[in-house]
């Protein structure tokens, strides 16, 4: 594996240091990837390790950090915000002695809906069957209705890609004295993820939404076109149906699409309190030098989350597997803890 590009970066100090800026762009492309190629069967194997491929990334990573607060009786306040943004394409994949060109590599595959890594798209390509959509015009990106019920394209279609818009996060630190608390807030915004367990939840009825209009039915949003195929005339789709018609359609059993969600969030990350113990109490202890005990929560709360269900940033399969498809996926979990540490 190799990479060339460009890659540079900056650090600013304003103020005696009490403000900074670190800054790096970078412009890259890695080569020769070691990835697994499929491979016919009657070789006893299903697959092979080579070093192939070409993916190309540009991106940038920012830190700037303060020290707004700094008292003479002891009370200062930190704070550090971090911002990344990265933008992908699969450049090539692999060509064979023959001059047969590989154009894609399923990372991922379950009912239809595959996880790729596909030449001329970002790396992670949610692609299976879609949701016909009214192609421009007033109702540009509209689903289409046909009878009451969401219509499905003939051939498959890229449905996502798993990659974020950007990431970041805000750490504020307070101390005073021997105290000091700190909370960590990070965010993930964009990209996406197909979860088969809340799609499938949709399909069978055990969510509250799908309640609505149990005995009366639903309009789905969308459109229904009044004119021909040739020359479609769209309006606002206006036909009841019974609620499980429509809402089986947002299933990936029905629709690969209907398992596709923003996986956008905000959360508190982490908090802390700690206090150090005090000189004139360790002096008493020869054998340790310091002590400082610490309250540590993680996951503290999921403060804003695009997903109706679960927490978007799950990967039950590991790696590079992010926006795999979920099924039964365990939720996260919540931790307080207690920490000493002891300085001998």
């Amino acid at each position: 594996e190799s990479t060339t590009g460009i890659e540079f970066g900056t650090d600013l100090r304003f103020f005696n240091g009490r403000v900074g800026l670190e800054l790096t762009y970078y412009d890259q492309t890695t080569e020769d990837q070691i990835i697994n190629i499929s491979v016919s069967r009657a070789t006893g194997y299903a697959s092979k390790l080579i070093n192939a491929g070409k993916i190309s990334n540009k991106g940038i990573e920012a830190v700037l950090y303060a020290s707004p607060l700094k008292s003479a009786a002891g009370l200062n306040w930190d704070v550090s915000v971090n911002f990344a943004r990265n933008r992908n394409r699969v450049e090539e994949l692999f060509t064979d002695a023959n001059g047969n060109v590989l154009e894609t590599i399923v990372l991922h595959s379950r009912r239809g809906l595959s996880l790729e890594a596909r030449v001329g798209e970002a790396y992670g390509t949610l692609f299976g069957s879609a949701y016909k959509r009214v192609p421009d015009g007033e109702f540009a990106g509209q689903i289409i209705y046909k009878d009451g019920i969401p219509q499905k394209e003939e051939s498959l279609k890229v449905i996502g890609n798993v990659t974020p818009n950007w990431v970041g996060g805000i750490q504020n630190t307070f101390t005073y004295k021997g105290f000091s608390i700190s909370a960590l807030i990070d965010a993930k915004v964009g990209g996406d993820l197909a979860d088969e367990s809340t799609s499938t939840g949709m399909q069978t009825g055990i969510y509250p939404i799908t309640a609505l209009g149990r005995e009366e039915g639903v309009i789905g949003v969308g459109v229904k076109n009044i004119g021909s195929d040739d020359s479609p005339v769209y309006v606002v789709n206006d036909v009841v149906q019974p609620t499980k018609s429509v809402t089986r359609q947002l299933s990936v059993r029905s629709v690969n699409e209907g398992a596709i969600y923003e996986a956008s969030y905000i959360k508190l990350r982490e908090v802390r309190i700690s206090y150090v113990l005090p000189r004139s109490f360790m002096d008493k202890i020869n054998w340790v030098q310091s002590a400082k005990l610490s309250i540590v929560g993680r996951n503290v709360a999921m403060l804003y989350n695009t997903h109706p269900q679960i927490d978007p940033e799950l990967n039950i399969y590991g790696g590079n597997l992010q926006g795999a498809l979920y099924y039964a996926t365990l939720p996260s979990t919540r931790s307080i803890g207690a920490n000493l540490n002891l300085t001998f």
